[in-house]
């Protein structure tokens, strides 16, 4: 801007030939990064930070461009120490501002603190605050006694966790040992056909001998006489 100005009160300065060499580098990237951040600053929507990377990107080398051209003139030892500063400022940068791209832990003192301008908006109240940090570990208080439950009273809400829940139920079945279970069937059909075995002895019991007929209605004894009927004429 200034060289423009310049320019137009009839004032060229060439710069020794770094003027021609910088507008076609630095122009160009202060070019890009206006006409990507422009369009978005002057929007009403709701943005993202995906909407300010293609502006980051030339505001980057814009500056690194820029650098360049101011301290061409300095010795070597002062733009190391330079490049230096703005490396630290870099990095300081990155671990204050870097929880709002990666979601990283934060504090609501820590957001607040990071807005340099009331103009940035960003929510800072999703963010715990060090005031609701929990206290040192107590020790323990002496047992009160409760008082009896009441029978009507509703049960305890149990803690259920989901993750766990689906967890276990995603748990592989146990392996079943084929071998053993064949052995503990045969072993329990042996033992069964052993029992049917027994009872059915003990049901049908000692075999019963022949009684002994009677000798009377067969024809008696041998030392008795045997009479005959001399038929009826």
């Amino acid at each position: 801007v200034v060289m423009f100005l310049r320019d137009r009160r009839g004032v060229y300065n060439r710069l020794m030939g770094a003027r021609e060499r910088y507008a076609e580098s630095v122009g160009f990237f202060v070019t890009g990064w206006l006409m990507h951040w422009f369009p978005f600053f002057i929007m009403g929507r709701q943005l993202f930070l995906h909407h300010y990377l293609p502006a980051l990107w030339m505001a980057i080398l814009g500056f690194v461009g820029t650098l360049d051209l101011f301290t061409r003139r300095l010795s070597r030892k002062v733009r190391h120490v330079l490049l230096f500063g703005v490396l630290l400022v870099t990095v300081r940068m990155y671990f204050q501002y870097s929880h709002l791209a990666y979601g990283t832990t934060w504090t609501r003192e820590g957001c607040m603190s990071s807005k340099w301008l009331r103009a940035w908006d960003y929510d800072c109240s999703r963010y715990p605050s060090v005031k609701d940090a929990p206290l040192a570990p107590q020790a323990p208080a002496a047992p009160q006694p409760t008082a009896a439950p009441e029978h009507n009273a509703p049960p305890e809400a149990q803690h259920f966790d989901p993750l766990e829940h689906e967890n276990k139920l995603n748990e592989p079945a146990p392996r079943i040992d084929h071998d053993k279970l064949n052995s503990n069937a045969d072993k329990l059909n042996s033992e069964m056909k052993k029992a049917a075995t027994t009872t059915k002895g003990a049901d049908k019991g000692p075999v019963p001998k022949e009684e002994e007929k009677d000798e009377n209605f067969v024809g008696g004894d041998a030392g008795h006489d045997h009479h005959t009927i001399a038929p009826l004429h």
